[in-house]
């Protein structure tokens, strides 16, 4: 499996959005700088509280952006692409104690009227629908044929770190720091560039 994000037909638009301080948010510190995020507990409260969780034991730091589509999105979250990580990447997930997937059930339709504007939050899953567990990916345009498929659950804060998003290259290494409402995210140092991940096996 290549990737678990079908990719469908763009449309481009400029963004921004205004950061709501008493909101939680997460910052992304990547090899390209940081990117803060607005998350949606209200139209999206399961996905948020999965983020935040694997956020806050560490399970993101390390992983790799292993997809990076010029003009739709760049894509992360799978543990398959840590260093000495298993299995074929853009094909992993978390899982339970016995090793079986974890997965959410989407959020969509009308409780989460959120579109796929540019610098978008949402999760990546297979073909069913509610096959999301912890990659996810940020819009680099509008692709509104994703919406109502996808669960979104966050925004990007601003032109600033849209402008990181721009930058992050396939393999690029991450960390995810959870900020609570009325908090300031650490300064953090950038992930640190670490070996090449595997290509995924195309099928």
């Amino acid at each position: 499996m290549r990737s678990m994000l079908l990719i469908l037909s763009l449309i481009c638009s400029s963004t921004a959005f205004a950061a709501d301080e008493s909101a939680t948010q997460a910052v992304i510190h990547t090899t390209a700088g940081d990117i803060h995020l607005v998350l949606f507990p209200k139209t999206a409260p399961a996905t948020v509280a999965n983020f935040v969780k694997l956020a806050k034991t560490k399970f993101f730091d390390g992983t790799s952006f292993h997809r990076v589509v010029p003009g739709f999105v760049i894509q992360g979250g799978d543990p398959n692409t840590k260093v000495g990580g298993n299995g074929p990447v853009g094909a992993g997930t978390q899982v339970d104690a016995a090793g079986k997937p974890l997965l959410i059930k989407a959020e969509v339709g009308a409780s989460n009227p959120e579109k796929h504007t540019p610098g978008t939050l949402a999760m990546a899953r297979g073909p069913d629908l509610d096959s999301a567990s912890c990659q996810f990916y940020i819009t680099l345009a509008a692709t509104p044929n994703l919406d109502g498929q996808y669960t979104v659950f966050g925004r990007v804060v601003g032109d600033a770190d849209m402008a990181v998003v721009t930058k992050v290259k396939a393999d690029d290494r991450m960390t995810v720091e959870i900020v609570e409402a009325g908090k300031k995210a650490d300064a953090g140092a950038p992930a640190k560039p670490d070996a090449p991940v595997k290509e995924a096996p195309a099928k």
